[in-house]
């Protein structure tokens, strides 16, 4: 509070305030690092597999539960037009059996018979082409995984259906290949955490935004805790490992749109540093080697945000020296 409240007044009494480059120094004496509670890190060399970002969208299973009850519709319609079509046959064939045994019946009631028989037929066909259109028309849409779901009345779209899991559809860059997706891909929950998403199927429409490939996931409505039209960031896991630095969500500070952390390049100096976001992890991001962090390295876990103040205070002061 303190901190905010000086740099309030430099810019009330009309001082000019110099931003900060990442090159300036933070140097804390023992007592003031101590005070600030300063704790550092050595970064240790790790390796995972390379993950492809994707763009992920949280889907309502309104349309499937839609057409659900349209497909139900017309099988039920089928249904009875087929009852009528059996009757009707029936009766025709009753009704010929007399007409050629010596002619008890007339030609007009037979003809009658035969007129129904038709009409019967047609509304059947018609029914049948109802029922084959809508399951065509959703496994257009959502391929022939899901069309089955939505045709049995699985487990997996009732809990869709119900919003206990959510679906989600994640398109890759349009630069990018993937013909067999993982069964596995990592969703960035609202609260920030990783939180793993299970393979459905490809799916047979891109998302307009990406015109990417584009497969259908889902995940558990109570660890991702985002509602249908979400926007969500994906990670699909390749089979090419990387190696590079974990850092812990701690270190990280925002500060102009950007990621930034401090290093300690010696006892009580230290340097603050912009970092890729590019690689989250269940504990922090991900920092791939040749991009600016390496393993033996000090960063800081604790009290980042402090040194972030110090800097930019110790710009309107003579001495680079907290005291």
């Amino acid at each position: 509070m303190k901190t905010f409240m000086a740099l309030v007044s430099l810019f009330l009494m009309g001082q000019s305030l110099a931003l900060p480059s990442e090159e300036d120094k933070v140097i804390l004496n023992k007592t003031s690092e101590k005070i600030s509670g300063i704790t550092t890190l050595s970064l240790e060399k790790k390796s995972m597999k390379r993950k492809i970002r994707a763009y992920g969208s949280v889907l309502s299973a309104e349309p499937l539960v839609a057409a659900r009850s349209r497909i139900v519709q017309a099988e039920q319609q089928l249904e009875k037009a087929k009852g009528y079509l059996f009757a009707s046959l029936k009766e025709y064939e009753r009704l010929q059996a007399l007409y050629s045994d010596q002619q008890n019946i007339s030609e007009k009631t037979l003809d009658a018979a035969r007129a129904a028989w038709v009409a019967d037929e047609s509304t059947m066909l018609a029914a049948q082409a109802s029922l084959d259109y809508e399951k065509k028309s959703l496994l257009l849409k959502v391929g022939p995984i899901l069309l089955d779901w939505v045709i049995s009345s699985s487990e997996g779209f009732r809990r869709l259906s119900l919003q206990e899991d959510m679906l989600i559809q994640i398109t890759l860059p349009n630069t990018v290949f993937m013909p067999t997706p993982p069964s596995i891909a990592l969703l960035q929950s609202a609260s920030g955490s990783m939180i793993q998403a299970e393979l459905i199927s490809p799916s047979p429409k891109t998302d307009n935004r990406v015109q990417g490939m584009s497969f259908f996931y889902f995940a558990p409505y109570q660890t991702l805790k985002m509602l249908p039209e979400a926007n969500v960031l994906a990670l699909l896991p390749t089979n090419i490992r990387i190696v590079g630095v974990e850092i812990p969500r701690s270190s990280v500070i925002w500060w102009q749109g950007k990621a930034w952390v401090y290093l300690e390049k010696a006892k009580g100096e230290f340097v603050r540093k912009e970092i890729k976001t590019d690689l989250p992890t269940q504990s922090g991001w991900f920092i791939e080697n040749g991009q600016g962090l390496l393993p033996g390295e000090k960063i800081v876990v604790t009290g980042a945000q402090v040194l972030l103040s110090q800097e930019l205070l110790v710009t309107t002061r003579p001495s680079g020296e907290v005291e």
